[in-house]
């Protein structure tokens, strides 16, 4: 019983070595070429039948033998075979036949020519013991070859036709040879088998040999599900139809070269095209799994996935929004266009997505052609926010310009009444007075709308931003900036050519909005401001179209806070006119609307980040003066006494 277990671990060892050489000159046939592969393949044939010819068996438990010449020999062939089929598609296997038929022809002449010299009498070797036991042994090979040959065609041809079929109900690859082999060998080995028990030529089935065979095939579909797992390039069984190899056996080769061909190179090319497009392609399976995508697809879902998409789900990432359609698989039976969301970490990506059926090996996927609109669409809704703001400017000026003048007569007819009348009635003086300091609180408020419709009058001089920086906090006055904790960087002196008068408005303005967002703050209140050169466009921070920006040196005037900060919608509407979220009669709603027109009329603009809670940043870019300050230039004009602007 021990010496069974010996020879039979023996016999299965030197079959899986066999199939390790022959996987090893495979691997190497870029170097050496498949004419070693192949002359291997030629000579373990023969060996299997001179093996099969000499009667050698084996023996396994339960008193059963079997004929190890094909279980050591033939199922490697066999098992490479398959692997050639897998690995470089059906036209090397078409010559993997052709050369088998090739290598069965020459051994039957060849045995025949020698069988003759062995009974001829002019030869040596005709007489005595080795003349007739090679006679015998190459008379047995010859019929062993005639049974078998017929069943070896027939399982080159059902192999792979049953691994594809089998691949397509998506069947791991080791089970899938497995059943492809053993179910080849069974369909060739069981008619002759039954005819035979049927013509009493045979007492029992030969169970022995069944059983040996497909234990020989487990561990061959085993380990050649390892060495395909680990091959540089695999070409997908996908691209092979069942019969394709049975086509091309009985075609024409060279036409099947040409085809093959052809083939490869324009699937290179559209493969090429395909990946290196910037428009998402996936094809997508019914229930919502991937089975191939481009790159710009990985580069947007790896965001989420994090490995590649070929065999992951999209269910739950992608939610359709417009038109009303419940999910991108099955497919729709008519092209449709659509807008779907990209669940993803941080904000949802919107996509823009096209999705036909396709029909592909008999079932019918989801082609998807797209791309990310999410960048596009923030830059529409920016657009159509300066729109709706030039919109209010030129309304705003016009409105201002009129009510301004208005406003001048009032103020001059006020002044008429005043030099002609003698009031000697204090109740109608103060009257008067009252609607003096009305019409100047107005024509305040008018010079504002001109300054958001860039309407006002500037006079632009070379202008220090350090200095009026420290100018402006020391205006804020000891109620503004009392416990508060200023901070202000600027490592050089920089200049910009500015309105003096303008430009101090748009600094205190900024530092108001900072302090009286810091009034509600139970820890610190930190103001700061920095000051620093960049380059435009600075990298993230491109300039409004209405900037008129050109590159060049420009300045950043950076002023934040930790406050109460804004929230997005709010964000959107702070340079609208009248817009405030300040009580009643605390804020006009005109300070950002005034900061946001002078900074582009300096050919500048204004960028606004703030988190709820967290406080708000600033940042102004101007275009940066890199020549002397003028001597000739008015130094900048002082406030006067009555202090600060009051909070807008």
């Amino acid at each position: 019983m021990l010496e069974q277990l010996h020879a039979l671990i023996l016999i299965f060892l030197e079959m899986i070595f066999i199939f390790s050489v022959l996987a090893l000159l495979f691997n190497q046939r870029k170097m050496i070429g498949l004419t070693p592969f192949f002359t291997a393949i030629g000579t373990l044939l023969v060996f299997s039948h001179l093996i099969n010819a000499a009667g050698l068996e084996a023996a396994i438990p339960g008193g059963q033998r079997f004929a190890f010449g094909d279980l050591v020999c033939y199922l490697p062939v066999l098992t490479a075979y398959l692997m050639i089929y897998i690995s470089l598609g059906t036209l090397h296997s078409q010559r993997f036949v052709v050369a088998l038929i090739a290598v069965y022809g020459l051994y039957l002449y060849l045995a025949e020519v020698t069988r003759m010299q062995c009974n001829w009498m002019g030869f040596s070797i005709s007489s005595g013991l080795s003349g007739a036991a090679l006679d015998y042994l190459l008379g047995s090979s010859r019929t062993s070859l005639n049974a078998s040959a017929i069943g070896h065609l027939l399982e080159l041809f059902i192999v792979p036709i049953g691994y594809t079929q089998l691949k397509r109900f998506r069947l791991p690859r080791w089970p899938a040879i497995f059943l492809a082999m053993a179910g080849a060998n069974l369909l060739t080995s069981l008619p002759p088998l039954i005819v035979r028990l049927g013509a009493g030529l045979t007492a029992a089935p030969p169970w022995g040999d069944l059983t040996a065979r497909l234990v020989g095939i487990l561990l061959l579909s085993v380990f050649l599900g390892i060495y395909l797992d680990r091959l540089d390039r695999e070409v997908a069984t996908d691209s092979h139809r069942p019969l394709d190899i049975l086509f091309a056996f009985f075609g024409s080769y060279r036409r099947a070269q040409e085809l093959e061909n052809n083939l490869r190179e324009w699937e290179n090319r559209y493969r090429t095209i395909l990946q290196n497009a910037d428009v998402i392609i996936m094809l997508i399976d019914s229930d919502g799994t991937v089975v191939e995508a481009n790159r710009q697809a990985e580069l947007l879902l790896n965001s989420h996935f994090g490995r590649p998409l070929a065999g992951r789900h999209l269910t739950g990432r992608l939610e359709i929004v417009t038109p009303d359609l419940t999910a991108l698989f099955p497919a729709p039976p008519r092209p449709t266009l659509c807008r779907a969301l990209l669940h993803r970490r941080g904000e949802p990506a919107v996509l823009e997505l096209s999705v036909a059926p396709l029909l592909f090996q008999q079932r019918t996927l989801s082609l998807i052609i797209g791309r990310d609109v999410t960048e596009s669409l923030k830059r529409d809704e920016q657009l159509a926010h300066v729109q709706r703001i030039e919109s209010l400017g030129m309304l705003a000026g016009g409105v201002a310009h009129d009510f301004n003048n208005y406003i001048h007569a009032i103020l001059g007819h006020t002044d008429v009444i005043t030099m002609l009348c003698d009031l000697k009635d204090p109740e109608i003086a103060t009257h008067l007075q009252k609607i003096t300091e009305i019409a100047e609180k107005a024509a305040h408020l008018t010079s504002q709308l001109l300054g958001f419709a860039r309407r006002g009058k500037y006079q632009v001089v070379n202008v220090d931003p350090a200095e009026l920086v420290r100018e402006c906090f020391t205006l804020l006055g000891p109620p503004k900036t009392a416990n508060l904790d200023f901070d202000f960087q600027c490592r050089e002196r920089w200049l910009i050519q500015a309105d003096v008068v303008q430009m101090r408005q748009v600094i205190i303005n900024l530092m108001l909005n900072a302090v009286d967002a810091m009034s509600e703050n139970t820890g610190p209140r930190r103001l700061k401001v920095r000051i620093y050169p960049v380059q435009s466009p600075p990298a993230g921070r491109h300039p409004p179209a209405e900037a008129g920006a050109v590159p060049g040196p420009y300045l950043c005037l950076e002023i934040s806070d930790n406050g109460c900060g804004m929230d997005p919608e709010v964000q959107k509407r702070i340079f609208e006119p009248f817009f405030t979220t300040k009580p009643v009669g605390v804020g006009t709603g005109m300070g950002l609307s005034m900061v946001y027109g002078t900074v582009v009329h300096h050919h500048g603009w204004i960028k606004v980040k703030s988190t709820r809670g967290k406080g708000s940043r600033f940042e102004i870019y101007l275009p940066q003066h890199t020549a002397p300050p003028e001597p000739e230039a008015a130094p900048p004009p002082k406030l006067p006494d009555s202090g600060a602007p009051a909070p807008q």
